[in-house]
C-alpha cells in the first residue's frame, strides 16, 4: 500500500462519497492522524453524538482512548476496534492525547423488511454481512483489528482519490465491500474467541469443584455448568462436545478419575476418602466408573 501518497500527509480526511453514489449508505468515512499531543476539541466533530440508525465503527491504529456509551468506559488501545451502534450517544474522553492514527466510518444499514442496496450491490448478496453488523451486542463492541484492517482502509481513501472517473463508483463500492466484510471478519473472530473462552471458563470451574465432596455434585451439573457458561443447557451441551468432544458429564467423571489416580498414587488416602472427596455416593460406584476409566481397581494405585 503507497502510504507515501501525498494524500496520507493530510492531517485529517473526510470523505462522503456523493460522487459515487454512497451517500445514503456510507455517509462518512475518515482519517485523522496527528503529529503530535493534542487537546481533545480536535476530535470533538468526528468522535462525538448519535447518530440514528447509523453504525460507526472506530479503529485505533495507533495511540489510545477511553470511549463513554451509557455512563460505562470502554479503553481502546492500538488495534482495537470501538463500534457505536445506532442511536447510541458516545464520545471520547480525554483532556491529552498522545499521536493517534484513528480511521472510522458510518454505515446506514438498510431496513430488514425492505429491499434496495449496500454498498451499491443488491441487499440479497450482502445480508449475512448486513446481519452482522446489525447484530452485534453492546458487550462485543470492542475488539481486534485484523492486520489488512488498516490497509483496507488506506485502499479506500486511494480508491476515492485516483479512480478514474467512469470507473470511480465500481472501484469504491469494490473497496468498500472488501473493508467491511473484513470489520464483520473481525466482529466473527471476536465471537469464537468469546465462544471457547465461555468453555475454557467452564472447564477451570469444574477443576476448582472436583474435590467439593458430596456437596460439590450439585455444582457440576449440566444446568450448573450451562449457567456457568451463560449459554442454554442444550446450547452448552452441543458445545462443550463440540470443543472437548465428550460430554459434560463424561468429562467431569474424565477429570475426576485423573485426580483419584493421583490422590491414590500420592499416598494417605483411602479409595472411600477418595470416594468420597471426588463426590461419588459410594466407594463401590467410585470403583466401577474408575475401572470404566482405567480398566483397573483403585486399590491398584495405593
Amino acid at each position: 500500500m503507497p502510504r507515501d501518497d501525498p494524500i496520507f500527509r493530510r492531517e485529517r480526511i473526510e470523505l462522503d462519497f456523493k460522487d459515487v453514489g454512497l451517500r445514503g449508505c456510507v455517509p462518512q468515512l475518515g482519517r485523522l492522524h496527528t503529529g503530535e499531543a493534542h487537546s481533545w476539541s480536535l476530535l470533538v466533530n468526528e468522535n462525538e453524538g448519535a447518530h440514528e440508525g447509523i453504525i460507526e465503527v472506530h479503529y485505533l491504529a495507533q495511540g489510545s482512548q477511553v470511549w463513554q456509551v451509557a455512563g460505562r468506559e470502554y479503553r481502546t488501545v492500538g488495534g482495537d476496534v470501538f463500534v457505536a451502534l445506532p442511536g447510541e450517544q458516545h464520545e471520547a474522553t480525554a483532556d491529552i492525547l498522545e499521536r493517534i492514527l484513528i480511521y472510522w466510518i458510518r454505515l446506514r444499514l438498510p431496513p430488514k423488511d425492505k429491499g434496495g442496496r449496500f454498498l451499491n450491490f443488491p441487499k440479497k448478496i450482502v445480508s449475512p454481512m448486513i446481519d452482522k453488523l446489525s447484530g452485534i451486542h453492546p458487550e462485543s463492541r470492542v475488539f481486534k483489528a485484523s492486520l489488512q484492517l488498516r490497509h483496507l482502509f488506506d485502499a479506500v481513501i486511494l480508491a476515492d482519490a485516483h479512480a478514474k472517473a467512469e470507473m470511480k463508483p465500481l472501484d469504491v463500492s469494490l473497496a468498500l465491500l472488501v473493508l467491511v466484510s473484513e470489520i464483520v471478519r473481525c466482529i466473527e473472530a471476536r465471537e469464537a474467541k468469546e465462544r471457547t473462552g465461555n468453555i475454557a471458563a467452564v472447564q477451570e470451574y469444574i477443576d476448582g469443584h472436583l474435590q467439593d465432596g458430596p456437596d460439590g455434585a450439585a455444582l457440576l451439573t449440566n444446568d450448573a455448568l450451562a449457567r456457568e457458561a451463560n449459554l442454554s443447557r442444550s446450547q452448552f451441551q452441543f458445545k462443550f462436545r463440540q470443543q472437548t468432544g465428550m460430554s459434560p458429564s463424561e468429562y467431569v467423571q474424565h477429570r475426576k478419575i485423573e485426580q483419584a489416580v493421583s490422590l491414590l498414587r500420592s499416598g494417605g488416602h483411602t479409595v472411600t476418602g477418595v470416594a468420597m472427596l471426588l463426590g461419588f455416593a459410594s466407594s463401590q460406584y467410585f470403583a466401577t466408573v474408575f475401572k470404566k476409566y482405567t480398566n483397573k481397581r483403585p486399590r491398584d494405585y495405593l
